[in-house]
C-alpha cells in the first residue's frame, strides 16, 4: 500500500511540476549554403522555416496578421520595429521575411 502512495505521489508530482514548466517554443533557423566557384556561400532562406518563427516568436505575444494583409513593402518597416521586440537573429528575421514575401498581398 505504501509502494502505491509513493508512486501516486511521484506522478503527480510530475504532472504538477510538468504543467507549471517554461514553455519553450520553436526558434528553428536553418539555412541552406551553395558553395559558389569563389569559395563564397549564397544563403537560401526557407520559407516554411519564417512560417514556423512567425507563429512561435510573433504569435507568442499577440494575435498574428495574414501575410496577405500587407504588401511586401509594408511588412518591411513592421519586421524592422517588431523583430527587436521579439528578439530575432538576423537568420530568423530573414526567414520571417521570407515566408511574408511568399504570402504577401501584391503590390499595386
Amino acid at each position: 500500500m505504501i509502494k502505491l502512495i509513493s508512486v501516486l505521489i511521484f506522478i503527480f508530482s510530475v504532472l504538477i511540476f510538468g504543467a507549471c514548466s517554461r514553455k519553450i517554443t520553436p526558434t528553428k533557423t536553418t539555412v541552406e549554403a551553395k558553395e559558389n566557384s569563389d569559395k563564397n556561400y549564397t544563403v537560401v532562406l526557407s520559407s516554411r522555416y519564417g512560417k514556423e518563427t512567425y507563429e512561435a516568436k510573433c504569435g507568442n505575444c499577440h494575435n498574428l496578421n495574414k501575410p496577405s494583409n500587407y504588401t511586401f513593402t509594408e511588412w518591411n518597416p513592421i519586421m524592422d520595429r517588431m523583430a527587436k521586440k521579439a528578439d530575432l537573429d538576423y537568420l530568423q528575421k530573414q526567414n520571417v521575411l521570407g515566408y511574408l514575401k511568399d504570402n504577401a498581398k501584391a503590390e499595386k
